[in-house]
């Protein structure tokens, strides 16, 4: 019988749909497409089911009239849980930053399961919504340096002086926004030893969610 379903937006990358399903994510039995009408999904359609074919998982497809509306999406997602109780996980790395951030709030207040693909790594990974609840990652004190990494400033010493704190604070709450996977840290190119930080897809949706939110 089949009761194990993700949840996604629709994106034209169809790499962001398809691979959380080359990884090792937990498998499902169907997965909800979330759309507009128009969306251009025909024009891809046959690659991801090509790839969902191979395993086992169905489509079926929930038409919106924005996906770039928060409440749409949140309205579509809490209509799915109410018909078939929780999914295995929702896609936050795909449509656009409000409706990632819509999915991402609703998994985390439900104990569910977020998947995120990162083309910059080529890898998908799994959050916890117990690592994001342990803590508030709109406080201030962790989102301006989200504000800030978004804005170009990806080095602990620029982070240190945006936020008039030292660098050894900043470094410890850089950390747990990595842990989260809100955050990536990279190698510094020049060859010196220090790291670059960016947002991942899961730091990018709440950014926008924050900005939202604060208008």
């Amino acid at each position: 019988m089949e009761n194990t379903y993700a949840i996604t937006i629709f994106n034209r990358d169809e790499d962001y749909v398809i691979k959380p399903f080359l990884s090792d994510v937990p498998k499902v039995d169907r997965l909800i497409v979330i759309l507009n009408k128009n969306s251009g999904y025909d024009q891809v359609e046959s690659k991801i089911r090509e790839v969902l074919d191979l395993v086992n998982t169905k489509i079926d497809l929930i038409y919106v009239n924005d996906i770039t509306n928060f409440f749409q999406i949140l309205f579509a997602v809490k209509s799915l849980c109410a018909q078939r109780g929780s999914p295995s996980w929702v896609n936050i790395s795909c449509g656009s930053g409000i409706g990632m951030a819509a999915l991402a709030i609703y998994a985390v207040e439900r104990n569910i399961s977020m998947v995120i693909y990162e083309r910059e790594t080529n890898r998908t990974i799994v959050v916890s919504p117990k690592k994001v609840q342990k803590m508030d990652v709109f406080d201030p004190v962790y989102f301006n340096l989200i504000k800030d990494i978004s804005s170009g400033k990806n080095t602990i010493r620029q982070l240190a002086a945006s936020n008039r704190i030292d660098k050894s604070t900043v470094s410890r709450r850089l950390k747990n926004l990595i842990s989260m996977e809100i955050v990536n840290r990279m190698d510094d190119a020049t060859g010196h030893h220090s790291y670059k930080f960016s947002l991942s897809e899961f730091g990018r949706s709440l950014e926008n969610f924050r900005a939202l939110i604060v208008q």
